[in-house]
């Protein structure tokens, strides 16, 4: 089944416990947006807004969440696209918590991510 990016902000925000009035859904998805434009450069393959395949929506709540909780937190999160792996930069995180739990998606999106498969293109040098 496809979903959007619309929908796995929607689950978002319904799923994150204390998002403030100040993060609005709109923002939500501009990080899932932000996540799926670093899936498809990782991958390689085009993941188009309204048809988000099974095999990259996991990855997209995961990132998504994981930036909803950092802006909550005020830390950042980087995406290293030589070790292909997102980290979390630690900041004025007050909420250990809400620190776990961005932990946990941080996680669980680069476990998810290690299974995708990468199109590699060879270029010739001369």
């Amino acid at each position: 089944m496809t979903v959007s990016t619309g929908s796995i902000a929607e689950d978002i925000s319904n799923t994150v416990q204390g998002i403030p009035s100040s993060i609005s859904t709109g923002s939500i998805t501009m990080w899932v947006e932000k996540a799926k434009i670093k899936v498809q450069n990782y991958t390689g393959d085009t993941i188009p807004n309204a048809d988000v395949q099974e095999r990259f929506q996991n990855i997209l709540f995961n990132l998504g969440s994981a930036y909803t909780l950092a802006s909550m937190l005020g830390v950042g999160v980087r995406f290293s696209a030589k070790l292909a792996e997102f980290s979390v930069q630690k900041g004025g995180a007050n909420g250990s918590q809400t620190m776990d739990e961005l932990q946990f998606h941080v996680n669980e999106a680069n476990m998810d991510l290690s299974l995708q498969e990468r199109k590699i293109s060879y270029g010739r040098s001369w």
